[in-house]
């Protein structure tokens, strides 16, 4: 009783101070952009430490919008720590006239646990951890098996079973899909790590071969519940980083903090000792609203154009230009006509498109039908691998580009509906050739994405 007085008193007080600070930190919020920058001791090269940090003093003036980054994410380094490191000999690999890159890209689906298991996705910890250790240990993971739960049999030709059974055999096309992550991966980008203890399991994991992450990127404010979800790990340093929210956005994603957050690389030195440096952007767009995306291209050329102007420094060859992230629209589908003839694609190449802007053959869809991962026909990686092989199977598990009409001899049902992108710029004067595309399945009931791995050359 003696209490209430006094937290009547408190309330009054802090009540209008509170009022009035609101609309302030709101419109804060809304001009600050923020992520949190990490790196292995162990896998690091002492010099990049010292030139991020520079670089993020200079463009974090008063009046830009520019980085926050936090003192706790960028640990201090003393002398001898780097001189320890660099007796390890533990330095980035040395650069010649041709160079070769692989890059993943992938959206993990970890949100905070109750959102994630509206998605069926469930155990985002336990998620976490395994899609890391898939990425860094190849099959050291945990299938979430469950049985095929099938219709009852009837005479009807057009039940699911009857139709499930006809499409029994393999197709004779090979597609480029693999049970495991490429053995050497330089550079991941990674979409929805919007759960912040997932985000640590993953950074404490990738650390063992990424000495460089980008994470946690978003803005500072009560209107944003969730950050942008955007996730870079690199072997190599990072040497300069930017995030920028998208301001176009609308319905739930209001409360997202999407946006595209770039990275620029320190890939070493030419023999004339030029500095060789790379660029990486991550993205991910609008879920539903073809108009907000176009709005959202708009701003990710825009915003990767003004970072490369910003950072890049006179005499430096850049070697590549990757464009990675979840579009939410495949390149085929009628209704999304608007978005996959915007100029981003004029502008970066895309490698599973062909000329006429159709997909090339051996493309498959990377969006899983949400309510079937867990079948136990794509509960494991060679499970999934088989069914994607499987014209047939396929269009029952994955979501299929929508043709009105099958002109160009694509069925209606077809189970290519791919979301996921690595696009590329090759720079003036560099020769950049794609030697590898694949899709991969070592995800498999972790994800309702198939994450994708581009292997290329850069030859200068």
């Amino acid at each position: 009783m003696i209490c209430a007085p006094f937290l009547i008193v408190i309330i009054c007080i802090f009540t209008p101070i509170m009022l009035i600070g609101l609309p302030f930190w709101i419109a804060l919020g809304q001009v600050k952009n923020s992520y949190a920058y990490y790196e292995c001791l162990e896998l690091c090269n002492p010099a990049s430490i010292q030139d991020i940090r520079q670089k993020s003093t200079q463009r974090s003036a008063p009046g830009e919008t520019s980085v926050e980054k936090e003192a706790n994410n960028l640990p201090a380094i003393t002398k001898s720590i780097e001189e320890s490191i660099e007796q390890q000999g533990k330095q980035i690999k040395k650069i010649g006239e041709d160079a070769k890159f692989t890059v993943v890209t992938a959206n993990t689906c970890l949100l905070p646990e109750a959102i994630a298991r509206t998605e069926n996705l469930g155990n985002v910890k336990r998620r976490a951890r395994n899609i890391a250790s898939a990425i860094i240990h190849g099959d050291d993971v945990e299938s979430d098996e469950l049985v095929m739960v099938e219709a009852p049999v009837t005479d009807d030709s057009n039940s699911f079973n009857a139709r499930f059974r006809r499409h029994t055999t393999l197709v004779d096309f090979v597609y480029p899909l693999s049970t495991k992550f490429p053995k050497s991966i330089d550079f991941l980008c990674l979409q929805e790590v919007f759960d912040s203890d997932a985000s640590a399991i993953l950074r404490e994991i990738l650390s063992e071969s990424f000495g460089f992450m980008l994470h946690d990127a978003g803005c500072k404010s009560c209107v944003q519940l969730l950050n942008s979800g955007l996730f870079i790990a690199s072997r190599y340093p990072i040497t300069d980083a930017d995030f920028k929210r998208f301001w176009a956005c609308e319905g739930k994603e209001k409360f997202l903090s999407k946006g595209v957050l770039m990275a620029k690389i320190d890939l070493g030195q030419t023999s004339s000792n030029k500095k060789l440096v790379g660029y990486i952007a991550n993205t991910h767009l609008q879920q539903f609203g073809r108009e907000i995306r176009c709005l959202q291209m708009d701003a990710v050329l825009c915003e990767i154009e003004l970072f490369q102007r910003a950072t890049k420094v006179e005499d430096e060859v850049v070697l590549f230009d990757i464009l990675c992230g979840d579009f939410n629209f495949d390149r085929m589908s009628l209704g999304e006509e608007a978005n996959w003839k915007h100029s981003i694609f004029d502008s970066y190449c895309d490698p599973c498109v062909n000329d006429r802007g159709e997909y090339k053959p051996w493309v498959v869809g990377t969006k899983l039908i949400t309510d079937d991962i867990h079948m136990k026909l794509i509960s494991t990686p060679d499970g999934l691998k088989r069914t994607m092989e499987n014209d047939g199977l396929r269009q029952y598990f994955v979501e299929s580009v929508y043709r009105k009409k099958a002109t160009d001899g694509m069925p209606e049902f077809n189970g290519k509906r791919k979301l996921d992108n690595i696009l590329y710029r090759p720079p003036n004067k560099i020769d950049l050739s794609v030697e590898e595309f694949s899709f991969i399945t070592a995800a498999s009931t972790f994800t309702d994405h198939i994450p994708c791995s581009m292997t290329f050359t850069v030859n200068r």
